[in-house]
């Protein structure tokens, strides 16, 4: 429900899975109104720092980005052939607005190369960043209309790129079952493959209600 502390659950999540030496690093995806609120409140409730990356800092954090060559990282010798170094790699535990991390089709006046170029820095480099636990506040969002729009696509990244997916929201169902099926889909699409799969009992070990 609203303001029934969706942000501390998930804290309190995340730190039972940290005690259990299961996460050390944590991504988490919100709206752009809400990202300045979860780095005050884990840092407030739970004494745990995470870093926002914002839309205009993505581009810095991949010029800084240690580049990845295996041999030699821990000599301090430059590689010439060493991969550009991932930026979301550079923290342990960040908060990122959804929409500057979804990945794009096409934009206007935008080549294919520079398209395949922001999704590389902003979806491709962040699903492969090795994280251990995922959150998506208001992640009813990431259902979208069908399942070609962006945010799905985005959920469906996000739901490979960690073993531990964490989905809230207070209204994880609107009335739209194709919309909800995506959502659920989400955490386990062999358990719900259509709409026909989707029924209370089988949601239901899936979701944690507050009353």
């Amino acid at each position: 429900e609203v303001g029934l502390g969706k942000t501390i659950e998930a804290g309190l999540i995340m730190r039972e899975l940290k005690l259990r030496g299961l996460v050390k690093r944590t991504l988490v995806i919100a709206p752009k109104g809400l990202v300045s609120q979860w780095v005050s409140e884990m840092r407030f409730h739970f004494g745990e720092t995470f870093q926002l990356v914002l839309p205009e800092d993505i581009k810095t954090l991949k010029r800084i980005a240690p580049a990845s060559s295996p041999e030699n990282a821990d000599q301090g010798y430059h590689d010439p052939e060493a991969q550009p170094g991932n930026a979301w790699q550079m923290f342990s535990q960040v908060v990122v607005p959804m929409d500057s991390v979804k990945p794009m089709d096409k934009r206007r006046g935008w080549s294919a190369a520079q398209v395949g170029e922001y999704n590389r820095e902003r979806f491709e480099d962040l699903i492969s960043a090795g994280w251990d636990l995922v959150i998506v506040d208001e992640a009813h969002r990431l259902g979208g209309s069908t399942d070609q729009v962006a945010r799905f696509k985005l959920g469906q990244g996000l739901a490979e790129a960690a073993p531990y997916f964490l989905l809230l929201s207070a209204t994880p169902h609107q009335g739209k079952t194709d919309a909800f099926h995506r959502l659920v889909s989400l955490i386990d699409a062999q358990e719900f493959p259509d709409i026909g799969s989707v029924t209370r009992e089988r949601v239901e070990p899936h979701v944690i209600r507050t009353e």
